[in-house]
């Protein structure tokens, strides 16, 4: 296991990471207006990983996927 700051090339798998984070696991926790709000089922790919490449949060690397890292 790695834990590395953000690098470009990094924005599709933490975006898939973030969608199933809210939507299967969070949802458990949170009602379906919070999902919805949290993370709109439109939510622009582009936009979030712009936005990822600017705050450049912390990640953990394994052998298979990185994971955002809170």
């Amino acid at each position: 296991m790695e834990i590395r700051r953000f690098s470009n090339g990094d924005e599709i798998a933490l975006f898939r990471t973030f969608l199933s984070s809210v939507h299967i696991i969070a949802s458990h926790d949170y009602t379906h207006e919070q999902i919805e709000a949290w993370a709109p089922p439109d939510i622009d790919p582009e936009q979030w990983a712009s936005h990822m490449r600017e705050q450049r949060p912390y990640n953990r690397h394994s052998f298979q996927k990185p994971h955002l890292s809170i």
